[in-house]
């Protein structure tokens, strides 16, 4: 395993252990012709010879938002506790401290947007989702790290496209993919003569043609009276479908535009199996698709048996509501995935930039920065297993229930292709996005064509898409 579990989600920071290239002493060569590794273990991925430096005491300030990237917490577990001893041993060894400024995420990206167009010193190390951090990508706020990491290294390549705007790679990838997860309530599905999803996707069969039919038996009229009372999937669904059938939506540049592709075959199809489930009275709301809090409210009270989320929300939406009997699989792939080479766009990838005003310098904050959270398999003072980690992160965090359903999803995460998606960012593609929520799902819900819902809103957004690509 080459990440900590706690880095799944927005929720925590990377760790990072060596790559098998690393430990056999080849670096990145195989990644990267051009680049010959100079560091080996934490530093394999640094393009200059990381050497020793004192910096006297000097604070490291680290910015971020709602606890997400914040330190471990002293006696939480003996992994934190291990976590925690390794960190000290860094801030010994080149002699600083740290300072964490943890800001509501409400008002963070503005902060911090803020801060940095008026030139104003904010944090040497600024975490950031991406979506969030494209303008200020695009206006040059962050200093670009191609010339000193190399970002095809094993233990980042899957995820370099995370900080990759305009040709620059500005940011560090500080989070892995987060594959959507079907929470479902296992019990009512054996009520419904359904299958388990897990077993469907043990044997292979875990497809968007078995998830409906599973909805279609747990799709109830118990009084009689036309209308279901217990559904099938949640009606924000089509919030995430594309996604599972390898739609970005809007995604990073290639050949100098960005990609557009919610007007090609997948999407399409995409929008017209979701509305097979609206015209087939399967979903959980009938008047409009987006009531998160209806879809909660229904899965915790035992009326909704399948719940299409990010992994996280298991915890937030589910178990804080309540309700602790639920089981979690994989969300499926859609049929224009390989469904032996699954994708994961991900929508919540988050980055750690560096601010062309950092109090230190660059080639020292990138020194700490992959020194402060490595996972050292020479150190057995410090190290954590991560298969064990994985575990303990996901049972108490999450609250999954099974180490099948852990072991399942964590290698899913692993073998899937990894892609980034621009479009929840709000700062740059927010009229598009909230014009696909306003004029097209809404539209697909209530049953209209979905070519022509499409239609109506491509002028528009290939327009504006173009203004982007011209500045």
């Amino acid at each position: 395993m080459i990440f900590s579990a706690t880095a799944c989600g927005p929720s925590g920071s990377s760790s990072i252990t060596p790559s098998s290239s690393q430990e056999n002493g080849e670096g990145s060569s195989v990644l990267d012709p051009n680049f010959q590794a100079i560091n080996t273990g934490a530093y394999a991925p640094l393009k200059f010879k990381a050497e020793d430096f004192n910096l006297e005491g000097r604070k490291i300030v680290i910015a971020t938002w709602d606890n997400v990237f914040m330190p471990p917490t002293a006696g939480a577990s003996t992994a934190d506790d291990m976590r925690l001893a390794h960190r000290q041993k860094i801030k010994e060894q080149y002699g600083f401290d740290l300072e964490y400024k943890n800001i509501n995420g409400t008002l963070y990206p503005e902060q911090v947007a803020s801060a940095l167009y008026s030139g104003t010193f904010f944090a040497d190390i600024i975490y950031m989702k991406v979506p969030s951090s494209c303008n200020l990508m695009a206006n040059d706020m962050f200093q670009p790290l191609e010339e000193y990491v190399n970002f095809y290294d094993e233990s980042l390549r899957s995820r370099s496209d995370f900080g990759l705007f305009n040709g620059h790679y500005y940011g560090l990838p500080a989070t892995n993919p987060s594959p959507f997860v079907i929470a479902y309530n296992p019990a009512m599905l054996e009520s419904a003569g359904a299958d388990d999803p897990m077993d469907l996707y043990k044997a292979g069969n875990w497809n968007w043609d078995t998830m409906r039919e599973i909805a279609r038996k747990c799709t109830k009229d118990f009084d009689g009276d036309g209308q279901p009372d217990q559904y099938g999937l949640s009606s924000t669904a089509i919030r995430y479908l594309g996604f599972l059938n390898g739609v970005v939506g809007f995604g990073p540049k290639q050949n100098d535009k960005y990609v557009v592709d919610i007007f090609d075959e997948p999407f399409k199809n995409t929008m017209e199996y979701y509305q097979s489930y609206a015209n087939e009275k399967l979903l959980d709301q009938t008047e409009k698709w987006g009531n998160y809090g209806g879809n909660t409210q229904n899965f915790v009270n035992g009326s909704l048996a399948m719940f299409l989320i990010p992994p996280w929300e298991t915890n937030s939406s589910i178990y804080a509501n309540g309700f602790e009997d639920f089981s979690v699989v994989p969300a499926p792939m859609g049929p224009d995935v390989d469904p032996e080479n699954p994708v994961v766009i991900d929508l919540w990838s988050s980055v750690a930039l560096i601010p062309y005003n950092a109090s230190v310098d660059v080639k020292q904050l990138l020194t700490i920065y992959f020194g402060l959270d490595y996972n050292d398999p020479d150190d057995p003072e410090t190290y954590v297993d991560p298969d064990d980690n994985v575990i303990e992160s996901y049972s108490s965090k999450n609250h999954w229930r099974t180490v099948e359903e852990i072991q399942t999803y964590t290698d899913f995460q692993k073998k899937a292709t990894n892609k980034v998606s621009y479009f929840n960012a709000n700062d740059y593609f927010g009229a598009m996005y909230n014009m696909v929520e306003a004029e097209l799902y809404q539209q697909v819900f209530q049953g209209e064509s979905v070519v022509a819902a499409l239609d109506k809103i491509k002028d528009s957004i290939t327009a504006q898409v173009e203004e982007l690509n011209q500045q």
